[in-house]
C-alpha cells in the first residue's frame, strides 16, 4: 500500500485520513511562480524569433515558431509550478503545470476577447467593418487558410498542454532541501 501523500512546507501539520491528505492539493503560490515564468520564457523567446526575422505576420515558419514557443514555454511553466509546489509527487506536479496552462490560457483569451472587441467596436463605429481585409465581412478572407490556421493552433495548444503536464511532472517529481538552496 502506498504511503499517502503528506505536504512538506507550511501545511506540513495537515491531518491525514487513510489514502487522501485532507487539505487542498492545489497551490495558487506555485500556479502564478508557473505562470509568470511561462510570460517571462513566452517574451524572451519571442523577442529571439523577430531577432531571427521570425516575426513576420504572415507565413508557415512564423506559425512553426510561434508553436515551438508556446511549448517550451509551456514546459518551463509547468516545471516551475512543480517545483515550486510545497506538495511533492509526480502527480501533483502534474496537475500544477495543467493548470497554469489553464490559467495561460483563460488570461489569453480574455486579453484577446478585450482587445477585439475594443477594435471591432471602433472600427463599426468608424463605418470601416467590411472594408478592411480580415474584419468580418471583409475581402481577403480565404476559409481554406482560415481553417489551416484553426487546426494549427489547436494542434499547438494540445501539444502545450502536454508539455506543461510533462514539466509539471518533472518539477513536482524533483526535492529541493535547503541545502540546495543556500549552496
Amino acid at each position: 500500500m502506498r504511503e499517502p501523500m503528506r505536504p512538506t512546507g507550511p501545511d506540513a501539520a495537515v491531518p491525514t485520513l487513510g489514502l487522501h491528505a485532507v487539505g487542498d492539493l492545489v497551490r495558487w503560490g506555485a500556479i502564478w511562480a508557473g505562470f509568470i515564468s511561462l510570460l517571462g520564457t513566452l517574451i524572451l523567446l519571442s523577442l529571439f524569433g523577430i531577432g531571427l526575422g521570425l516575426g513576420a505576420p504572415d507565413g508557415v515558419a512564423a506559425g512553426i515558431w510561434a508553436a515551438i514557443i508556446l511549448i517550451v514555454a509551456s514546459f518551463v511553466g509547468g516545471w516551475m509550478a512543480g517545483v515550486t509546489s510545497s506538495l511533492k509527487g509526480g502527480s501533483v506536479g502534474a496537475l500544477h503545470g495543467g493548470l497554469v496552462w489553464a490559467v495561460t490560457l483563460l488570461v489569453a483569451l480574455v486579453l484577446s476577447a478585450f482587445g477585439v472587441a475594443g477594435l471591432l467596436g471602433t472600427l463599426a463605429n468608424l463605418g470601416l467593418t467590411g472594408a478592411i481585409p480580415g474584419t468580418p465581412g471583409g475581402p481577403g478572407v480565404n476559409p481554406a487558410t482560415v481553417q489551416a490556421s484553426v487546426w494549427g493552433t489547436l494542434i499547438a495548444l494540445v501539444l502545450s498542454l502536454v508539455a506543461a503536464i510533462v514539466g509539471g511532472l518533472l518539477g513536482g517529481a524533483q526535492t529541493w532541501t535547503h541545502e540546495h538552496i543556500v549552496d
